[in-house]
């Protein structure tokens, strides 16, 4: 998992952002791929290497500034009701993200609708969970991974895999 985090987190967020943002990205990238694994067994696989799931952009799009982010949290995931949620992120809320029975079947306790931090910036993605730009725009307030975490994902707890 460290290695597909490698080639997820700059292609999710441009190198050149916030360390933390970068971090918050890595461990909300690492929940979601493993909240979703066997996703798509069907077709032999877990995740599509495109926004529909994780954009992956392999070794060639890794950075040091973003590996460094992956291995500063390695193995920490975020959870509620001990459980690993699927940490939906897009790059922009335009303003609020929603919850998530807005834009799909069912509300999720971990997701509620909060100022995104991203004004003046259109809405890119579905708008649930963590806005990057907003998580992007917290970290040059000074918020750690973890806080912009905290923000976007409601009652979540942080655990660390055993390795």
């Amino acid at each position: 998992l460290p290695i597909y985090l490698r080639g997820v987190v700059p292609s999710e967020m441009p190198p050149s952002w916030e360390h933390e943002a970068h971090k918050a990205q890595a461990i909300a990238a690492r929940s979601y791929a493993l909240a979703n694994m066997g996703k798509r067994h069907q077709y032999g696989y877990d995740l599509k290497d495109t926004p529909e799931d994780q954009a992956y952009g392999g070794a060639s799009a890794e950075t040091p500034h973003t590996n460094n982010a992956v291995t500063e949290t390695e193995g920490i995931v975020i959870v509620y009701g001990g459980k690993i949620v699927p940490a939906y992120y897009s790059a922009s809320a335009g303003g609020q993200t929603k919850n998530a029975g807005q834009v799909w079947t069912q509300d999720l306790p971990f997701i509620k609708s909060v100022p995104s931090f991203d004004d003046g910036i259109k809405k890119n993605g579905h708008g649930v969970g963590m806005s990057q730009h907003g998580a992007n725009n917290l970290a040059k307030k000074g918020y750690n991974g973890y806080q912009i975490l905290k923000y976007f994902y409601a009652n979540t707890k942080f655990a660390r895999l055993k390795s």
